[in-house]
């Protein structure tokens, strides 16, 4: 009889653990979505404003006030890479003087001027 009522006290802390442990959980995860997603954002506004900084370089350099992203990124160009953080693409012409937009796969809007 000790046996059983031992064996049904360890399973109702068990059952506890794990009702705490979800809970526990559930409050957290928002906290971590939002934590992701600031993440991402400072990510892409990075990339953009790398890739406006390269721009700005080019635009000085050839005197022009138009430029295609080809011609800024690549090895041994004014930025190595735009690597996509969350399925972004990034504008292939830029002008002078405009803000760069950039639009993600789970629908953020990350902004840059030129």
């Amino acid at each position: 009889m000790k046996k059983d009522n031992n064996r049904k006290f360890a399973l109702a802390e068990i059952i506890i653990v794990v009702v705490i442990v979800i809970l526990v959980a559930i409050m957290t995860t928002p906290a971590f979505k939002k934590v992701r997603e600031t993440s991402q954002k400072q990510a892409i506004a990075t990339n953009l404003r790398l890739l406006a900084a390269g721009a700005n370089e080019y635009f000085e350099e050839h005197g022009v006030t138009i430029v295609h992203q080809n011609k800024l990124v690549g090895p041994g160009k004014y930025i190595e890479a735009l690597v996509p953080v969350d399925g972004e693409i990034y504008p292939r012409i830029l002008i002078q003087g405009t803000t760069l937009r950039v639009n993600t796969s789970s629908k953020l809007e990350v902004a840059v001027s030129l």
